[in-house]
């Protein structure tokens, strides 16, 4: 077992896609944002489209971004200085990819955040506030 970082390309970018899709070996590997694909319980990808994902010839080409990407991009610096005031917990922006090797198992994560206390995911929504964290 093997857990290790890799500089992060910059996010949606095809060298992020590459490095998210295969290994340094040419392995295919899991990312964290689509592993409930594998149990069929994520809300925007099946188990299959990941398989076809996976067992392509060429990683995915970066997408056009739509209105959930562009929001998450535009607002997660600002949530995590905020959440970082807010809980006076210095939270950090990681410029390394984490990723995790054993055989049969490849993973790799990209970081919202990281403080003291670990990894911190941020999540937008497209629902107004209402003044209360639910």
């Amino acid at each position: 077992m093997t857990h290790y970082t890799i500089d992060k390309p910059k996010h949606g970018s095809q060298d992020w896609l590459n490095a998210r899709w295969r290994n340094d070996e040419g392995l295919a590997r899991i990312s964290a944002s689509v592993a409930a694909a594998v149990y069929d319980k994520h809300n925007y990808t099946t188990g299959g489209d990941l398989a076809v994902e996976l067992l392509a010839e060429r990683a995915p080409e970066p997408k056009e971004q739509n209105a959930a990407m562009d929001r998450g991009n535009r607002l997660e610096p600002f949530i995590r200085q905020w959440a970082s005031e807010m809980f006076a917990l210095p939270i950090t922006e990681p410029v390394v990819m984490y990723c995790y090797d054993e055989p049969g198992v490849r993973l790799i994560a990209t970081l919202d955040g990281l403080c003291d206390t670990g990894p911190v995911e941020i999540k937008t929504t497209s629902v107004r506030w209402t003044g209360e964290l639910p």
